[in-house]
């Protein structure tokens, strides 16, 4: 899972930017403009902020796997249920 903790306080306006679009709840535009941070030719704390930013951001992988797990045993059941009647 992502780290927590505080924004940082420097950082450039492209950054300042995505750290209050995130602190608003708007996590997707402050990823897009964090991406945009690192495709663009920042300098390496934004960057390194940017990064921070996507890391807090990401969906833990975890979860992914248990969502699988999930629709995996529901389809099991469907077919067992299905099978049986």
């Amino acid at each position: 899972m992502g780290k927590g903790g505080p924004k940082p306080d420097s950082g450039g306006p492209d950054m300042k930017a995505a750290w209050k679009h995130y602190e608003s709840g708007d996590v997707v535009t402050a990823r897009r403009e964090a991406q945009a941070v690192l495709r663009g030719e920042a300098d390496a704390s934004d960057k390194q902020q940017a990064s921070d930013l996507l890391e807090r951001t990401q969906f833990p992988k975890m979860g992914w796997m248990l969502a699988g797990v999930a629709a995996v045993l529901i389809s099991i059941m469907l077919v067992l249920a299905i099978a049986r009647s």
